[in-house]
């Protein structure tokens, strides 16, 4: 690559970055240095070098195509908000992984890129742009722990695609329920508006049977079943006794979700509350 072409996708990658601050609330030019590595100080973090050249690539190409405002906006944002996370993690004395998840493969990519296109091709055509904050975290975190392999990684990339804005408020419900009371409601059993029905529809998706998300834990036996037998718990859908399951494993934590705003949490539980109250 010649010098003006490589200034040329820097360029378009900085006018990503700068287009994102809109939606991230704030200037470009510390995610600027963590990506680029070159901040105030005139270098980066060593310990974002890795994850800071890989999604300056992804930036440099995605920077070439054709985007609309909103949609550059949110690829920038996404970016700003790894960046920070990058950050973050590196400041508290948290270290990239150390295994093959940076380096260039046979074919020329390594899967940190593949990642990071993925998140970003995600976040481009998000709609709920609510949610480009959480998918920056989860970006950045999967950089961090070298038990999410790229299949994985994958996999929860799909599956952030997928949930709702609303679905991420409910699972930090569940995830944060000692902070709050949640009311005395079953997941299904509701006898109010359509909102009533979308916030339940929501919460059986997360729940046995299709997401498995939130759950509740199954009572270890006391002593082994008699071979042959084969007992069906019981299925609990009081909203009190939901946990998170596989999320709390990965998506909670590797999307940050704890950090949705207090507010939020307080509007969900009101709405159930209310579909509760028309119930009665």
């Amino acid at each position: 690559m010649d010098r003006d072409t490589r200034r040329q996708d820097d360029s378009n990658a900085r006018r990503l970055i700068e287009a994102g601050s809109n939606l991230a609330g704030t200037t470009g030019a510390a995610t600027l240095g963590v990506i680029f590595g070159a901040g105030a100080s005139g270098s980066a973090s060593i310990g974002v070098v890795g994850a800071g050249v890989a999604l300056a690539s992804i930036l440099r190409e995605v920077g070439e195509r054709l985007l609309g405002r909103r949609e550059q906006m949110r690829v920038g944002g996404t970016a700003i908000f790894a960046a920070r996370a990058y950050q973050e993690r590196t400041t508290a004395g948290h270290h990239l992984r150390n295994d093959n998840w940076f380096e260039e493969r046979p074919h020329g990519r390594s899967i940190a890129a593949e990642i990071c296109e993925g998140t970003l091709l995600i976040a481009q055509r998000e709609h709920e742009e609510r949610k480009i904050e959480f998918y920056g975290y989860l970006l950045a975190n999967i950089s961090f722990e070298p038990s999410v392999d790229e299949y994985l990684a994958n996999w929860l990339l799909q599956i952030a695609d997928q949930l709702t804005w609303s679905q991420l408020v409910l699972l930090t419900v569940i995830g944060r329920k000692d902070e709050f009371t949640l009311p005395s409601i079953k997941i299904g059993d509701f006898d109010g508006d359509w909102t009533s029905w979308g916030l339940h529809r929501q919460l059986a998706n997360l729940g046995y049977g299709q997401r498995d998300l939130i759950g509740v834990p199954r009572p270890v036996p006391k002593n082994k079943p008699a071979a042959g037998t084969f007992n069906i718990p019981q299925i609990n859908l009081s909203l009190p006794d939901q946990e998170l399951v596989n999320a709390r494993a990965w998506l909670y934590p590797l999307m940050w979700l704890d950090r949705i705003p207090t507010a939020d949490i307080e509007l969900f539980i009101e709405l159930l509350q209310t579909s509760n109250e028309a119930n009665d």
